[in-house]
């Protein structure tokens, strides 16, 4: 079962010929915009009624809805929706938790909005589409998931990103702050603009480190392209879970 949510912003519904056209492009919904029930998983069903135009196997759930509706939300079954949004998964909450969990989630899409906005250009490590359209090179790499997240590490290896003309930057990484002894020289077009070690200084959680671009390296970015490589002096150079380069603060 899904609730049908809307036709607006169906950027990228079809299919086109080129590379990675087969991803929709339309913007998300901020997660604490998203409709979520305040009951528990025991009370749910009790909460589910038939849908009042008397179709088959379509049903609303009332009563429990935040934000509030007084209709409730509409389930009909998932194979029948076809070019429009859907939603197929809710958070349940007590409503005293699902308050705090809408604060959490409305702070943290303030936060991602801001770095958005500052996101000069990025790449999700160890995803083929995104590598590819980097120009990732890699020397003795490996690439995996943990906590959802997927990370690259290596010997050395490189992304190409775009700097966008700007004339201030700094490259941002997110790194597991569990891992530990390994270390490692950032390039960008052949300068080295830091060293990194990894000692489990943020135990059980990611962690986002910011490195100043020099002024006269961005300048000197042929077409706006700015090769950044990583290259391990213990170990392994890694993992890395994101490379973003950002306007600097």
């Amino acid at each position: 079962m899904a609730t049908p949510a809307g036709t607006k912003d169906l950027i990228g519904e079809r299919a086109g010929s080129g590379r990675g056209d087969h991803i929709a492009g339309g913007p998300l919904v901020p997660l604490d915009k998203v409709p979520a029930l305040a009951t528990t998983p025991a009370e749910l069903p009790r909460h589910v009624v038939p849908d009042p135009d008397g179709q088959p196997l379509h049903f609303r759930i009332k009563d429990v809805v935040s934000p509030p509706s007084s209709d409730g939300l509409p389930l009909t079954p998932f194979f029948g929706l076809q070019g429009q949004r859907y939603q197929i998964y809710w958070n349940i909450l007590s409503e005293n938790e699902l308050a705090l969990r809408q604060a959490e989630l409305a702070a943290a899409e303030k936060a991602r909005e801001a770095l958005e906005a500052r996101t000069l250009d990025a790449v999700a490590t160890g995803e083929q589409q995104p590598e590819v359209e980097h120009g990732f090179e890699g020397e003795q790499t490996q690439t995996g998931e943990h906590e959802g997240r997927r990370w690259r590490d290596g010997k050395s290896f490189q992304y190409t990103l775009d700097t966008r003309g700007a004339s201030a930057a700094e490259l941002g990484l997110t790194l597991w702050g569990g891992d530990r002894d390994r270390a490692f020289d950032i390039f960008a077009d052949g300068n080295r603009i830091a060293q990194v070690t990894l000692d489990a200084e943020m135990p059980g959680r990611f962690m986002d480190k910011r490195f100043p671009i020099p002024a006269e390296v961005l300048a000197a970015a042929g077409d706006g392209k700015l090769t950044i490589r990583f290259v391990a002096t213990k170990w392994v150079a890694g993992g890395i879970y994101e490379v973003r380069l950002m306007k600097a603060e």
